[in-house]
């Protein structure tokens, strides 16, 4: 476990730093309504933000492997991983998971099922955008040639 630890623990802190600025608008939005909630419940702006993004913060575990697995900065990584949800309507998804109605045993495990594979699938994603080739220092033409190269699946 101490491996794992160490082996992650560096570079999601760096991206934990920098998740609101790689989010999209709608997430911000989100995040920043949660917090101001907690806020006036009397829970510190800090403790807030860290309570509020636990699950954004998750993904960049999954931003991780895909770095090490193209070879490539966990920071540009990161930009693809974000922008990619964002144009797919992935977040929207992920809360549409969420709402499922259900509380049960079953019910839950389905759900989570779901989660993990649309975490799955984005982190798949992410690495074809990457080794689809091109210019990484602009992520935003990778996705938009990936796009195009799927555009008849997409």
């Amino acid at each position: 476990m101490a491996a794992t630890i160490a082996h992650f623990a560096a570079r999601v802190d760096a991206l934990a730093t920098r998740l609101k600025e790689l989010l999209d608008d709608a997430d911000r939005a989100r995040i920043e309504s949660a917090v101001a909630h907690y806020v006036t419940q009397g829970v510190s702006r800090e403790l807030a933000e860290r309570v509020v993004t636990f699950d954004t913060l998750y993904a960049t575990l999954d931003i991780v492997e895909v770095a090490d697995g193209t070879r490539r900065p966990v920071e540009i990584v990161a930009e693809i991983y974000f922008d990619l949800a964002a144009r797919l309507g992935l977040p929207w998804l992920r809360e549409m998971i969420v709402a499922l109605p259900g509380q049960a045993h079953w019910q839950m495990l389905a759900k989570g099922a779901m989660l993990d594979d649309l975490s799955g699938i984005q982190r798949t994603i992410t690495g074809e955008v990457i080794a689809g080739g091109g210019d990484i220092a602009a992520p935003s033409g990778l996705i938009a040639a990936w796009q195009y190269r799927n555009r008849r699946g997409i």
